[in-house]
């Protein structure tokens, strides 16, 4: 069972992007394209990596350090 992480265009950027790859999560996106994208996770460990990198990263960024 995979878990789903709803997203919009604010949180497709380049410390969200590197923290999703990562961590091994991918992006989903729907077969209704009314729907729109999500992060998808195999387990909750990645989700759990993902959100450790992405704080990490944010904060990196934000002091000029992500390149």
């Amino acid at each position: 069972m995979s878990i789903d992480v709803m997203c919009t265009e604010q949180t497709f950027n380049k410390p969200n992007l590197q923290a999703l790859s990562e961590s091994g999560g991918v992006v989903h996106c729907p077969d209704d394209l009314k729907k729109p994208p999500m992060f998808r996770f195999e387990t909750a460990e990645q989700l759990h990596r993902y959100n450790e990198l992405r704080k990490r990263y944010k904060k990196n960024a934000g002091q000029g350090v992500l390149s």
